[in-house]
């Protein structure tokens, strides 16, 4: 089985594979709850890791790193 885009075509768009992973897993997950897709795949696949990885590929699909919110230790 070959990935198709591969790995360094879609490491252009993260910062590496471990962003790549959750991005493509929770853009298929979006998909899988009826999200609208952002590209017209004209493969021949139902499957929403394809349709996300393909959307990575084409540039459609972004991300941005949120800073974690620190709560205030309250109880002393």
């Amino acid at each position: 089985m070959l990935l198709r885009p591969g790995l360094d075509e879609l490491l252009q768009y993260v910062d590496n594979k471990y962003t790549l992973s959750v991005l493509v897993a929770k853009r298929a997950r979006q998909l899988l709850e009826q999200a609208q897709k952002k590209i017209d795949v004209n493969l021949n696949s139902d499957k929403y890791v394809t349709m996300a990885v393909n959307e990575i590929a084409s540039g459609k699909v972004s991300y941005k790193y949120v800073k974690p919110v620190k709560k205030n230790d309250s109880k002393k």
